[in-house]
């Protein structure tokens, strides 16, 4: 009889642990969804900006931004690399920095040059 007893308290046991993990599982899992979701809305948004042609006020900003981060010496070449593109005053940034504090310099060049009305900052930072 305590053997039964155990076993069905074991059983218990791993039912609750496994139903908790379960649970956890799906949260984690609904998270990453909404991530991706977010991620290729916002490929979207660029690969739409990339196609249409700039209007004449968007090419003289990604003209703007693309010189001021080519004229600052403490980038990398790997950050004066970034893509720029404008769409309606809204100027998308992709590709490397080699530090987080790079990444930012590019972010706030972009956000200095009159004109731009948003950023979308999708500069990653490489590992090394």
């Amino acid at each position: 009889m305590k053997r039964l007893g155990a076993a069905m308290l074991l059983c218990s046991i791993t039912l609750l642990t496994a139903c908790d993990r379960g649970s956890r599982g799906a949260a984690d899992t609904a998270s990453r969804a909404r991530a991706g979701d977010t991620d290729r809305a916002a490929g979207e948004r660029y690969a739409a900006a990339a196609r249409r042609p700039e209007s004449e006020a968007d090419q003289e900003l990604t003209s703007s931004i693309r010189q001021a981060i080519m004229d600052d010496d403490s980038l990398s070449a790997t950050a004066k690399n970034t893509s720029v593109v404008t769409l309606d005053g809204v100027v998308t940034l992709r590709g490397r920095a080699n530090s987080s504090d790079e990444k930012q310099a590019i972010a706030a060049i972009a956000r200095s040059v009159p004109g731009v009305k948003r950023v979308d900052d999708q500069v990653g930072v490489a590992l090394r």
